[in-house]
Parts: structure tokens; sequence; C-alpha cells
């Protein structure tokens, strides 16, 4: 500690001639004289009363946890039956006419039921996962332009309906799409 007060007495951090009474007082003349009167547990309860008072930043509270953006829900959602196959096809959502930044991918629905299953009217109906498309890997799937198509097959004398939801990469998930149905 001495070889630090004596590199600022070096530096010109003290006074040169001793003040006169209350002028500047508090100022040290010397490196021995601020040696007296600064003793080292003073110094340790300086810093410990800084450090207790200034020891944060920010507001306290409870973490917040990231924010989920839920993407637009498809509105257009359209099937055609083409051989033994329902060729599904969509726009990909927009906002304010660009695509919605941060779509992961889509998830496809599907119901199937025999001819002479009945489902009530205003019943909600049992769909089950059918895909995942992710954008980074396309499989049964394809996009060109701002259009998603997928393709299922499907067996004749069987009743089909579809749905997708949209993912977003944040983990919010679109309400349901349009639901259409197809008889092959």
């Amino acid at each position: 500690m001495s070889k630090f007060i004596n590199d600022l007495g070096r530096r010109g951090f003290f006074l040169k001639k001793t003040p006169s009474p209350g002028n500047m007082p508090g100022l040290f003349t010397s490196p021995s004289e601020m040696a007296k009167r600064c003793q080292p547990g003073s110094v340790v309860l300086i810093l410990f009363a800084f450090l207790l008072f200034n020891g944060g930043c920010g507001r306290k509270g409870p973490p917040v946890p990231p924010e989920t953006i839920i993407p637009p829900a498809i509105k257009d959602l359209k099937a055609e039956v083409v051989r033994q196959k329902v060729w599904l096809s969509w726009s990909v959502p927009t906002k304010n006419g660009s695509v919605f930044d941060g779509i992961e991918g889509f998830e496809v629905f599907r119901h199937k039921a025999g001819d002479s299953t009945e489902i009530c009217s205003g019943c909600p109906i049992p769909f089950s996962e059918l895909a995942e498309i992710k954008l980074v890997s396309l499989e049964s799937s394809r996009i060109e332009g701002n259009a998603v198509t997928f393709y299922d097959r499907v067996e004749p004398g069987y009743r089909y309906a579809y749905k997708v939801r949209v993912h977003h990469e944040s983990g919010g998930v679109s309400n349901d799409s349009n639901i259409v149905k197809v008889s092959p």
C-alpha cells in the first residue's frame, strides 16, 4: 500500500504546500499523512459499502421468458384428388406483403373415416398428425414462390379431412387452418 501512496505523491496528487486552515480541508499534504489517516480497515469498509449499495443493475423481479410469437393461421388450404393421392396446397403466411418472418415449418393433420362413419354436425373432428414439414428439409412437399404443396397417399372407400398449423421458431403455433374434406 505504501508503494501505491508513494506513486501518488510522485504524480503530484498531494499538495506541495500546506493549505491554510479552512482552505481545502481534507486534502493530504504528504503520503505519510495519508497513510496515517486511512487505516486498512476503513478502506475495506468503504469498499464493502460501495458494493452493498451498487451491487446490481436493472430492475429486480422474476425472470421473464422469451416472447413467443404466434404466426397467422393458413386461410387458403385447398385439396385436390389425383389418382391415389390428395394434393394439399396453401400459401405461406405473410405480414404487410412479405413472408412472415421466423416460420420454422408446418404441421399437417388428417382425419380418415369410412364411408359409413358419421360425424355429427358441430362435433369436433378427431384429427391425428400426419406430417411435420420443416422448411430446411422438404421431403413429400415443395415450395414454389409463396405456395406450399404436400401430397398424401389415400385409399378408395374412405373420406378424408385435412388441416394445417404453422410453427414459428420462437415456439409459437398458429390456430388451425380452414378444414378441407375429400372423398377419393
